[in-house]
């Protein structure tokens, strides 16, 4: 399996007053990245089955 590097732009609403990502807008991040990987490997191609994520865990 190839390795993606993807990068997600910071945006201002983001960040709480000290510059924090909140948990909930790192899986946004997440979120963007997957959604950017399965448009590169063709996944989002008309006539293609979808994924479904079933679980998605992070330690902190």
């Amino acid at each position: 399996m190839s390795v993606f590097d993807i990068e997600v732009a910071k945006r201002f609403k983001d960040l709480d007053p000290y510059d924090h990502v909140s948990n909930a807008t790192f899986l946004d991040y997440v979120m963007e990245a997957r959604v950017r990987v399965y448009r590169a490997l063709g996944m989002y191609d008309r006539g293609v089955i979808g994924q479904v994520v079933v679980r998605q865990e992070i330690n902190y």
